[in-house]
């Protein structure tokens, strides 16, 4: 317990100059006791000190944490403006806290669910979101690359432009909304019953270095498999009405739509809680893929982002109607997601944390959250 009197001298090193060591070994002092405490109760106190109070959690606490203050009044004003994340109340005292924080809710109570329920979800999603839409562009550009390297960089294009043109857009952005949106591991009861789950942001475990790594290392190997494996195959092997090669078009066109199924996929597989909207919105960009390029493959638009009138002209039908393009399409995907698939599985079952184990409870296997209660309970007795 500390009143704004004692703030006055235990915060003077905070912001004053001419302040000596003993003024900041005294308010350093006060930040280890005050961290190995339960609660810290200051009573008392301008709408200055509380703003300081948060400035010296902030900037004197090592690793940096992140802060949050909630308050209902306009002398909660400063210190919610200084936190990382700012919580109003909408009360009797006005809306002058409401207007100035990041967040606002009616009564104190729903703090709990905003912050292990609300908060945490959307840590998770926005950390796929983020990750993700790095992978995909990644998956894309190094295909690129590969091919420049290929080719000796000559110049030449392996994708159409059009069709390029739509992976963002239309190919691969409707999944990732989608997701991003819906996307929950476990239930609200579990969330809230289980408030250790939300360590997983304070401890940063999905939005990291070493996750964006393993994103970009997925991507750069995704990329060679889905390059280098056509080209071991079937490049030159596409063939028109009259026998002949047509060229990189119908190959290219190989190519992305094996890239654009993959990247869907892969968010499937990121996917814990798979609802008929996703699996609809995950489909849905494959199959904008095959409109859209059976559509530029007509006459009317297979001149549209060409630099040779009608270029892309029959392009599609010419490589839908060829069955090894098919068959290459399948080996690629497989050969990309299964090793995906066996790493989560290999992980979830010898080193799962603590959500994999109480995704499985809530979903009913082991005996389900009811099993976890009766062991609490057995221990609480003990």
């Amino acid at each position: 317990l500390v009143d704004g009197k004692a703030l006055l001298l235990l915060l003077a090193a905070l912001e004053s100059e001419g302040t000596t060591e003993q003024d900041e070994k005294l308010m350093l002092d006060f930040l280890s006791f005050a961290k190995s405490c339960k609660a810290v109760i200051a009573c008392r106190v301008s709408p200055d000190q509380k703003r300081q109070v948060v400035t010296l959690v902030r900037k004197h606490t090592k690793p940096q944490p992140m802060t949050l203050s909630i308050g209902d009044g306009a002398n909660d004003v400063p210190m919610i403006l200084e936190a990382h994340v700012g919580v109003g109340i909408s009360g009797n005292e006005g809306m002058q806290a409401v207007r100035s924080a990041d967040y606002a809710i009616a009564q104190f109570s729903f703090l709990q669910p905003l912050l292990l329920v609300h908060g945490r979800d959307n840590y998770r999603r926005i950390s796929v979101v983020v990750m993700y839409s790095l992978y995909k562009n990644c998956f894309l550009v190094t295909s690129l690359f590969y091919y420049g390297v290929y080719t000796g960089f000559t110049g030449t294009a392996l994708y159409d432009s059009l069709m390029l043109a739509g992976f963002n857009p239309f190919w691969s952005f409707v999944g990732i909304i989608v997701y991003g949106v819906l996307e929950k591991d476990v239930s609200r009861e579990v969330s809230l019953s289980q408030p250790e789950l939300y360590l997983e942001g304070i401890r940063n475990m999905h939005f990291n270095l070493k996750i964006l790594f393993k994103w970009a290392l997925s991507a750069m190997t995704h990329t060679a498999i889905c390059f280098f494996v056509p080209v071991g195959i079937h490049l030159g092997k596409i063939t028109n009405a009259s026998a002949m090669d047509d060229g990189m078009l119908p190959f290219g066109t190989g190519v992305l739509q094996a890239l654009v199924v993959s990247v869907n996929l892969r968010l499937l597989l990121e996917t814990n809680n798979v609802t008929w909207w996703n699996f609809a919105a995950y489909v849905l960009g494959v199959v904008l893929f095959i409109i859209g390029s059976l559509l530029h493959s007509t006459w009317p638009l297979s001149s549209f982002f060409t630099q040779v009138a009608y270029e892309y002209y029959d392009i599609t039908m010419v490589l839908y109607s060829n069955g090894i393009s098919w068959l290459v399409q399948i080996l690629v995907i497989v050969t990309l997601l299964v090793p995906d698939v066996i790493a989560k599985y290999l992980r979830r079952t010898y080193r799962p944390i603590p959500a994999d184990i109480l995704r499985e409870l809530d979903q009913g296997h082991g005996g389900g959250m009811a099993a976890l209660r009766d062991e609490g309970d057995g221990r609480r007795a003990v």
